[in-house]
């Protein structure tokens, strides 16, 4: 009865009626078909035989909410009706599945044997979606729909107890926006817009490095020369250094749309600069902020000497400094002051040596002329063997200190 070809090796019906000597088979058949039938003997089929039989079958109406779709499934011809009203010959001839664009009742019956089946129906509830829309100068997001509507900002899809969206509201952050409308409990299908508010970009400094980063979630465009960031303003890609104070302005875009405009101003102490007088052993410094230094090598902190005016020195010293403005610390700056200082001679009798120190290089004379240039250079103590007036001098950057001398007696 499904319309399949008959096989031997199906299964046989029929019981012998001894009265009628033939064998009979009895059918309950709901539904239109056609039946196919044959004897079989020794495997082999007789011819088959057909009968197209008719019922007017109960058809039964189907609504795919999501695409407002209607499927009527019967096996026989199907009259229906969209408006509500009776079906009758005179109603149109269901072929193939029909969208609806607005609430209705789906009416229809089948046709066989020049009759129709009982009426069926069903009412089919057609809810257009939401139109959501982000207006991404405001950050706000408007919700239009004909029936009610029911949202979500979290991510979540939209049951029957979502919230019921009253009116245009503003996003501060990245949202997901999900929207349904709903008609007597019945949801349409679910609409969705990521919304991307472009977020204010934070600028770090890093003053010891002298380095700025801008930090967003979106395309960032900045300026350092404290004009307002423009579409044509270059695009930030890394961090980067900085000579000089600058003021830091940036802006995140997304889809041509700016942000908030975030500004920093990023300060560059000048550092101060030392010089060294070797004729007088003074030390000058300059600078255009308040400064701090040391002459012990240190490194300057702000809690340092404050320099007033030149000073002289009288030994080799390493003077470091930096300035300071509101806190902030210069980079430093550090010079070796050599001071051409007078050397000492002394000598051991007992050992007959003679040995002379200083901070530099020193040069001497054994026969008792005054040291130049040119004479030896003192590195290690030594012997004399008769009495003579050992004289030294200190020699820094080609400049001789004041001559010291010893008689040495034997």
């Amino acid at each position: 009865v499904d319309g399949s070809d008959l096989d031997p090796k199906m299964g046989l019906l029929g019981e012998y009626d001894g009265e009628n000597e033939a064998y009979t088979e009895e059918l309950d058949i709901d539904h239109s078909c056609t039946v196919k039938a044959a004897c079989v003997e020794d495997g082999v089929l007789s011819p088959v035989v057909t009968l197209a039989v008719e019922i007017p079958d109960v058809p039964t109406i189907e609504f795919d909410k999501k695409t407002n779709t209607v499927t009527i499934k019967s096996y026989n011809k199907v009259y229906f009706t969209t408006d509500g009203s009776k079906v009758t010959e005179d109603s149109p001839v269901y072929e193939k599945p029909f969208v609806i664009d607005h609430n209705t009742t789906v009416k229809c019956r089948s046709y066989a044997r020049e009759d129709f089946s009982k009426e069926v129906s069903r009412y089919c509830i057609s809810i257009e979606p939401p139109v959501i829309k982000f207006d991404a100068e405001t950050n706000a997001v408007s919700i239009e729909a004909d029936d009610k509507i029911l949202y979500s900002t979290d991510g979540s899809d939209i049951y029957d107890d979502a919230d019921e969206y009253d009116g245009e509201f503003e996003i501060e952050d990245d949202t997901a926006i999900k929207a349904a409308c709903i008609v007597d409990g019945e949801l349409s299908e679910q609409t969705e817009l990521f919304c991307k508010v472009p977020s204010v970009p934070v600028i770090e400094y890093d003053q010891s490095t002298k380095t700025v980063t801008i930090k967003s979630n979106d395309d960032v465009l900045y300026t350092i020369d404290g004009s307002d960031v423009k579409k044509k303003s270059p695009a930030y890609s890394s961090p980067f250094k900085i000579a000089e104070t600058v003021r830091v302005k940036a802006r995140s875009l997304v889809d041509g749309v700016f942000s908030e405009q975030s500004e920093k101003e990023c300060v560059v102490v000048p550092s101060p600069e030392i010089t060294f007088d070797p004729e007088t052993n003074t030390v000058s410094i300059t600078g255009t902020e308040k400064i701090l230094y040391t002459t012990d090598g240190k490194k300057v902190y702000d809690d340092e000497d404050e320099y007033t005016s030149p000073f002289v020195i009288d030994r080799n010293t390493t003077v470091s400094a930096a300035c300071i403005k509101d806190g902030i610390l210069s980079d430093q700056v550090t010079l070796v002051c050599k001071v051409a200082s007078k050397p000492a001679i002394s000598f051991d009798a007992r050992t007959k040596t003679v040995s002379i120190s200083g901070e530099n290089t020193i040069l001497y004379t054994t026969d008792g002329s005054d040291v130049k240039k040119k004479d030896s250079e003192y590195t290690k103590a030594f012997k004399i063997t008769e009495t003579t007036t050992v004289k030294a001098k200190a020699i820094v950057d080609g400049r001789l200190s004041a001559q010291a001398e010893l008689e040495c007696e034997i």
